[in-house]
Formats: structure tokens, sequence, C-alpha cells
């Protein structure tokens, strides 16, 4: 018996040595956990903190009035989270609203706005509070950005604490995250793109789909816009992933076209999943998005590439226009560490190739506009170019990481200071070509400042070689958080002189004036009507207070209810409509039946209460929702060729009453009530027919007035309808009304008001001078004053709307009713035509059909028949089919593969686990052979001596069921493994001079050529 063992047999011992060594393997990981954790909650709430620093620096309630809002967040988007509340907690739907142009699906609203799980915050506050709600979400997928990336460049490279939490500061706060706050839908993609690469990487190494399949899916969900994008990179960085990983040898191609179509498999499963969102966002495309614009396929570059430099410097804001160049700026230390990593000796050749043609790729798809335009959906933006940018600001931050982590026999202090002397060079160039968007004193002066101390660090680093480096970096981090407020607080205040914060107050002080108007009106008449306002903050203003208007602005837009609304006389533009004024009967047959207004008038509306300041108004013709009308109706306008809205409705109106003859529902005013003032103008003559009114003598005031006679018991109207629109400031019996003939569209009709014989109005149309960003002249073709006739209308449309009874909504998207028709009669619905919309009459189908106007309609049954109409698409129920199915095939595969595990060799012993982990260095290895939650003894001291000998025990290699050695035959055999010699932080201290092997982190030429074991 070998009494040196305490008289133990040899297995005995080896039993005692597994347990010692489970024991301190649970406690080098609860550490390695503790570890961990704290990285990612400095990740999450760090740039947080930067942020809301910049927030506060900037005056965002509640230090201060200024808000988020801006652009399309202050006009559009505010007011969609509203009509999302207004969906979950009250009486909306999450699949069509009547707030937006006579109402429409809002698949494509959700699918393009509303995806994101970020939206679940705005229930959290009450609706007094949505702009802290809007601030919220700012600040959590910014901590979500770093913690993402954090996640990503700990698993797969590992690496000290501080290292990762700069680079994903540099990853969370880029200009692009900054700016693009504006537009938050676009940010859960910068979220999601790490956590995709990282899925792309376990599926071609490990074959492991749940994180690329469900990210992917989350991706699409949020925004199908960006997440298109994200697909694409997605392809070009699988193929770079496994071209950097790959052996070349026998069979390779054939596990190519495996991992191919792996990776095919899983994007179209993702997709499915996605389904749901992606198929109705498709269809609400197919609506009028799609016509948006014509694109120009012919390449031409964009910009020459020395004038990105400046996008790559601090503070180099330039703008959100058309004009703009793509937003690059990640960091100056970023502009360092890039030309390491192509001089890193740690990083292997092949993999530098790739890295260097995929940035090739993504800047000539800036470049080249048709590459640009695929990226873009073959649509050119409205404003905000390069939305894909994020992605080449990602991978010039991995490539970074890779250089900055692998500094220890990577780069020395001259490759250094070539690098910085390159960055210094783009300083110095971005200053002798005096770009006017820089400010020299920010990013010149600010610059050279912020590189000479990084410069000071990054080259400490790279002489102390990473050892010890614990303290550099965390001042370096300090540096980081710095610079990055710094840009961010001048991005903000560029953005702010560019296209302008609106304050808080500008939002609450208006929705708080009319909410409890909307609130009385609810109370007043629960039916359905449609109900509008003649003052405005932004077009979208009916989702802030539940109201069913007319008023919408979106990119997902229906064209027939815009032309619809064009042709009966309101103001509409590309993809908005406004309601500006009343008009009796075309709000009559719309169901406009309340306005509110914010003075007393006398348009042929009747006041019914006031409520603080809002007047609110009744209109005594308005109709329902749908009435009967002549089946003369279809197709009224097939020989009408005009540009006169009176015209227009005389024929409209006289169709839908059954009169083949037009009918004067609109007369014109005797041009004997009709006198004209000029005051400093002069006219010119076209031969198009149309005159040009301009100012005889520039910046002095110049204006026309209309002086129109009433005519009795008739509502007045005007209108200028003009293919050359010149902004105008209308002033209404020397009160100032609005403006008119704006954004090139024709503004429509405007209301003068009811008059006696013995009463007259004016109206003044004043030209803005030039001084005050006006043009100082207008181009008229016709000047149309009519008078309508309210009795010949009540004569007509009284039988119709008495046709209609029993009118009831039972939700937002069912209605029931009772019609008597006479036969041939059709059925007129003031709703724009899309698919998804049934009707039956007595229980039995009907078909529903688009009518020449673009608005849904059927034929009516002879006599009086029960009638119901509801919303839902075949396609929304197939997709969600579709996503349930996708989705139970990715749980039934993902337990498919559990399965399996278990059903195989079972779990390894823990001394097979430390024998298939043996090398000569714990830090050799791999993010594959160590579990993630080790921590790494690169760290420059961060684990502590238990720590190390813990490491030499767990990954030390000892002969199989050899005795142990006692005193008499100590001697290693050739055989033998040579036991880990735990290095010290010192380069020096390492077996043969610190060259040890590298990790597939930093070079994978080992785990590249095959030639080492890898743990099965």
């Amino acid at each position: 018996m070998n009494f040196h063992n305490g008289g133990l047999t040899p297995m005995e011992q080896m039993i005692r040595e597994d347990k010692k060594k489970l024991r301190l393997r649970k406690k080098l990981m609860l550490g390695a956990r503790g570890q961990n954790r704290s990285l990612y909650l400095l990740a999450f709430f760090l740039p947080m903190a930067v942020l809301e620093l910049c927030y506060i620096t900037f005056q965002v309630f509640p230090f201060g009035n200024d808000s988020l809002l801006v652009l399309d967040l202050n006009a559009q988007y505010i007011y969609y989270y509203e009509g999302f509340r207004d969906a979950i907690l009250g009486d909306g739907s999450l699949i069509y609203s009547w707030s937006r142009t006579l109402g429409g699906e809002t698949f494509g609203l959700n699918a393009y706005y509303m995806g994101s799980p970020f939206m679940l915050v705005y229930l959290l506050f009450p609706k007094t509070l949505i702009t802290e709600a809007l601030l919220t979400t700012a600040l959590l997928r910014t901590g979500c950005a770093a913690l993402s990336f954090a996640y990503y460049l700990k698993t797969t490279r590992g690496g000290e604490t501080n290292r990762i939490l700069i680079v994903s500061m540099m990853y969370a706060l880029m200009t692009y995250m900054v700016m693009q706050q504006m537009d938050p839908m676009w940010l859960d993609a910068v979220i999601g793109l790490p956590l995709i690469m990282l899925g792309v990487e376990r599926l071609i190494q490990e074959n492991k789909f749940l994180l690329y399949t469900s990210v992917l899916a989350a991706v699409f969900i949020s925004n199908f816009y960006i997440g298109y994008m994200v697909a694409i990179f997605t392809a070009v960085y699988f193929l770079y992933a496994y071209f950097t990983t790959c052996t070349f040898g026998k069979g390779n191609a054939v596990r190519f076209l495996k991992k191919g179509l792996l990776f095919a498999f899983f994007s179209v499963l993702a997709a499915g999943i996605a389904a749901f969102m992606l198929i109705p966002a498709y269809h609400s495309l197919t609506l009028g998005k799609m016509d948006f614009s014509s694109p120009n396929f012919t390449p031409k570059a964009k910009f020459k590439f020395v004038d990105v430099i400046p996008k790559l410097l601090f503070g180099a804001y330039d703008t959100c226009r058309p004009e703009g160049l793509p937003t690059l700026f990640t960091g100056t230390l970023t502009l360092i560490l890039l030309p390491l990593y192509f001089t890193n000796r740690n990083i292997n050749i092949r993999k530098k190739i790739l890295s260097a043609a995929v940035l090739f790729f993504l800047f000539m798809s800036m470049n080249i506009s048709t590459l640009d335009l695929a990226w873009h959906g073959f649509q050119n933006p409205n404003w905000l170019n390069y939305r894909y940018s994020f992605i080449a600001c990602a991978f010039m931050l991995v490539m970074a990481y890779d250089a900055f982590h692998n500094v220890r026999g990577g780069y020395t202090v001259a490759s250094v200071a070539r690098a910085s002397l390159l960055v210094l060079a783009m300083i110095l160039f971005t200053d002798f070509q005096g770009y006017e968007y820089v400010d020299a004193r920010i990013t010149v002066w600010g610059g050279l400042l912020i590189l000479l101390l990084y410069f000071s660090f990054v080259a400490f680093d790279a002489y102390r070689q990473g050892a010890r480096s614990r303290v550099v970096t965390g001042v370096l981090l300090g540096f980081v958080c710095a610079e990055l407020y710094a840009n961010g607080i001048t991005t903000l205040v560029r953005v702010d002189q560019d296209v302008v914060f609106s304050s808080r107050d500008t939002y609450r002080d208006f929705v708080d004036q009319s909410l409890p108007a909307a609130e009385w009106l609810k109370e007043y008449d629960d039916g359905f009507y449609r109900s509008e306002k003649t003052y405005m903050r932004c077009v979208n203003d009916p989702f802030a207070f539940g109201m069913k208007g007319i008023s919408h602005s979106s990119s997902t837009l229906n064209r027939d209810g815009i032309n619809y609304i064009k042709k009966l006389g309101y103001p509409v533009g590309a993809h908005w409509t406004e309601y500006s004024s009343p008009v009796l009967s075309t709000d009559a047959i719309l169901g406009i039946k309340y306005v509110f207004q914010k003075n007393e008038t006398n348009n042929g509306l009747n006041l019914i209460h006031q409520e603080g300041d809002i007047f609110i108004y009744e209109n005594p013709h308005a109709m329902p929702l749908c009435f009967p009308v002549s089946p003369l109706y279809e197709g009224y306008d097939a020989e009408l060729d005009t540009d006169n809205p009176f015209d227009i409705q005389n024929a409209m109106l006289s169709a839908m009453a059954g009169s083949e003859e037009i009918l004067p529902f609109y007369t014109p005013v005797d041009s004997e009530k009709i006198s004209v003032d000029y005051e400093n103008i002069q006219t010119k003559a076209y031969a198009q027919g149309y005159t040009k009114y301009y100012s005889e003598i520039s910046d002095q005031n110049c204006h026309i007035e209309f002086r129109v006679s009433g005519v009795e018991g008739k509502t007045l109207y005007a209108a200028f309808p003009t293919d050359y629109a010149r902004k105008v400031n209308l002033w209404l019996n020397g009160e100032y009304f609005d403006t008119y003939l704006t954004n090139n569209d024709n503004d429509g009709i405007i209301p003068l008001g009811q008059y006696g014989e013995d009463e007259s109005a004016t109206l003044l149309l004043g030209l803005p001078l030039k001084s005050q960003g006006g043009s100082e002249e207008v181009f008229l073709k016709e000047k149309l004053f009519y008078a309508f006739d309210s009795e010949l209308f009540e004569q007509y449309f009284a039988p119709m709307r008495e046709a209609v009874s029993n009118f009831t909504q039972k939700s937002t998207t069912r209605f029931s009713m009772d019609i008597t028709a006479s036969a041939g009669d059709i059925l007129y619905l003031s709703i724009p035509y899309e698919p998804g919309w049934h009707m039956t009459a007595d229980g039995e189908d009907v078909e529903v059909c688009r009518t020449g106007d673009g608005l849904i309609g059927i034929t009516l049954l002879e006599g009086t028949h029960s009638y119901t109409l509801r919303f839902l698409p075949d396609y929304f129920v197939y997709s969600c089919i579709l996503s349930a199915a996708s989705l139970l095939l990715l749980v039934g595969l993902v337990l498919l593969e559990r399965r399996f595990k278990r059903r195989g060799a079972g779990l390894p012993s823990l001394r097979a686990l430390a024998e298939a982990g043996a090398a000569e260095n714990p830090d050799q290895l791999t993010a594959v052979e160590r579990p993630a939650d080790l921590p790494d003894l690169a760290e420059g001291g961060e684990t502590d001596e238990q720590s190390r000998r813990a490491y030499e025990i767990l990954f030390t290699a000892r002969p199989d069921a050899s005795p142990p050695a006692d005193s008499a035959d100590s001697g290693r055999k050739d055989s033998e493994p040579m036991p880990v010699q735990p290095h010290s932080g010192d380069p020096e201290a390492e077996p043969d001079g610190g060259d040890r092997p590298q990790t597939s982190g930093e070079t994978g030429e080992t785990g590249d050529d095959g030639d080492e074991k890898e743990p099965e």
C-alpha cells in the first residue's frame, strides 16, 4: 500500500481530486458570474447615465422645458404612441384606426413605427407624461445597445472588463444613436445586430440556431424596414464569419453548402415567425407607398470618399436633410485602433483581408447610388440618408476591439504613433478643406486634444503590452465617456440648429387645451361620427384626442384616400391630408358632424358648447358613415375634366341624388358682386392662362384684396386652384385666417361665411416678403367664389340620411345597420378601399368592391335589409397562422435538439472536461473550449492567486489511469504533459519569451487550420 497517499487506492485518490476540483470549479464559476454581472450592469447603466447627462445639459424636461420632439418624432410618432395607448388601454384597435385619413388599417403603422417591445413603456406612464415615456425609452434603448455589444464581445472574444466597456460605450453613444433618437423605431435593430452576429457565429461553429432565429425575428417584428437592411448584412456576415474560421481542404465545399442551407433555413424561419408583421406590412405598402417615389437606378457616385473623412471625426454633424452624408462617428479611439487592426501581428491575414472586403462593401454601398437604393428597399429615403450606416459603425468597432484586445504581442508604441499620425492627418485635412458644417474649435482643436490624450494612454498600454492595464483602461474609459458626452451634446445642439427641437410645452399645452373638449364630446354623443378642428399643431392631432378625423400623415399611406380628399377640395400633400376649414357639403357626406374652433363663426354650423377657449360646432347636414345613393354615382366623373372643386362637387352630389342634370348645389357669385384691390402689385400674363402677381417694390407690403357681397341664405366659399403654388397669408374680414398654397399643393376651399344682401366679406391674399422667407409672388389661374345652397342639399340628401336606421358600432371594426334602398342603389361608404372589408345582408355575404373614387361600395338589395360591416383581412389571418406554425416549429426543433443531447453520451465527467480543456496556458482556451462565464486570465491582475491556482488544477492534464508518483519515482516521463505555468501578467514571465499560442478571438490560425484538437 502506498502510504504517501494516505492509504488511498489510485481510484479513491482520483475521486478525491475530482471532488476537490468540483469545489474549486463552483467557486470559480461563482466569481466569474459576479464579474460578468458587474460588466453587464455597467454596460447597461453607464451609457444611460452619459446620455441622460447630455439631456440634462440640453435642458430636457424636468431639467428644463425642452423635449426630444423633433421632425417626424414631433409630427408623427408621438401621436401614433398616443393611438397605441388608446388601442390597448382605451376603446381603439390594433388593426384599424379612424384617426387617419377617413380610416385605414394600422398594420403598416404597427410594423414600421410601433413593433418595438419598448412600446410597452408607454403603457406604464399616464397620458400626461407621454414625453417622459419617450425619454425613458431613449435611455433604455441606449443601455440595451451597449449591453448587447458587451455580451457579444465577452462571449466571442473575452477580455478585460474595461476594454469591453470602452468599445460598448462607443457603440451605444455613437452619433447615429444620439441623432436617430428622432427615429426610435430604427434603434431596436442597433440592439439586435450584435446578437445576430453572435447567432451567426454559433450557427456556423456549433450548429446552434435559437439565438440567431429569435433575434432576427425580433428585429423583423420591431421594424421591417431596418430589419430588411440587417438581413442584407446578415448574409454578408455569414460569408465573413464562415471564411474566417473554415479550413480549406477536402469536403469544404460540402460543408459550406450545408452551413449555407442551415443559415438560409433559419433565416426564412425567422421571417416566418415575423410573418404576422411582415405580410400585413407588405399589403399596407401596396396601398400607395410603393409609388411614393420614382428612383433612378443608374449607378453614380453620391459623394467623394474624402468628403466622408469629417463624418468620422469628433463633433462633425452636417445635416439630416437630403444632402447629408453618412453618420459614422463612433469615437476618436476607433480611428486609432482601426489601423492597428491591420498591423496587429496576432490577427491572421485572412481575417484582415475579409474584414477589409466587408468594410469596402459597406462604404461602396453608401457611395454608389444603385446599391444605396437597394439597401433602402429601392425607394429614395425622404431625409435622413444612409439609414444603415450603424452597420458600418458596428463592424468598425468589432475590428477596433480585436486590435485593442490583442495588445500583447500585437502592436508596439511605434504602431500606435503611426496610427495616431494618420488620424492627425485626417483632422488637418478637414481643417484645410474648410467644410462649412465643421466647427474648427470643436472638430479640429478639440479633436487634436482628444487625439493626444488617447495616444498617450494607448501608447502606454502598448508599451506595457497590456500588463496590469486595469488602471490604465479605467482612466481611458473615463476619457471615452467624456468624449462621448461632449459629442452627444454637440450633436443635440447642431440638430436643434438644423431642424429645431420642440419644447415640451408646445405639445403638452396644446393637448391639454383641447383634450377636455374631446372628452366632453364623447360623453355628449356616444355614436359613430367624425370630428375635426380648424386649428392644429400637426396633422396627426386626431390620434392625441381619440378623434375620428381626416387629417393624417405617415409613410404608410393609402393613395386612394388622399386622392379622394383632394378631389373634395381639402388640402393634401404627397403623404398627408389636412382639415383646415369646414365646408358644409363635403363635411356632410364624410360624416364630419362636429368641428372644434377657437373663434365664433357664421359658416353655417350650429354652436352647441364652449369648453374653455374651444367652441364646438355641429354640422346639421352630416350624413352617417354609409348611405344609399343612385347608381349614377358610379362613373360620374368619367368625362369630368376640371380642377374646379365646386364643379366636381356639383357633379358628385347630383349623381348621388340620381339627377342626370347637374344640380346647382354650388353657384358662382356674380362678378358684379366681386371687387379687387391691389397693394404694391404688378401682373404678368402667361400663355397657360396663369397670371403672375408680384411685388412692384421688394420688401414692402404687397397684397391682393377681394370684396364679395353676400348672397342671402347661402354660405360663401372661395378657391384658387393652381399648379404653381406660392405661399400666401389669408386675412378674412381683417383678421388673420391661415396660410394658403403651401408645399406645392392645392390647399382647397376657403369658407368665407354667411352674409346678407347688404353685407360683404373681405379676403386678403398677402404675399410674404423675401426678407421673411417669402417669394413676393403668386400664380393664379382661376379666382373662384361660390355660394352653397343648403336647402337644396337637404331636399335631396335628407331621404338618404333617413334610409339608414339602427346604425350601431359594435367595435372599432364592426358595424350593423338597417338600410332601405331602391332597385339598383349602391351603398356609399366614406371609407378608402383596401382588402379586408366584409359585408353581409341578412346574414348572406355581399361582394365588396372598389368604387371609382377609391372607396368601398356594394350594390344594395331592394327594400329594407339588415347589414353588417366588419374589417378583418384574410392575409392577416393567414399570416398569424404562419407565424404560429413557424414559432411552433422553432420550439419543436429546440426540444428535439435537447432530447438528442440527453440521449447522447451523457454529460462528460469533471475529469474529462478538465482533460479536454487542458492547454499550456489557460488563456489559450477559446470561447468554445472554455465556459463563457469563466474569467479571463489575460486581464492584467484582475484574478487573484487563488483563482490562478484553480485554473492550474482544473486545466492541467494528467496521464489517464496512471498511479500518483511517489518520492522514489518522481521523474516526469516524456509522454506526460508539461504542467501549466500560470503567468503573472508580465509578458516576459511567460514561457518562450511570451510567444504564447493565439486564441481564435485573436488570430484564428490555431483554430483555423484544424491542427489543434477541439473538444467534442
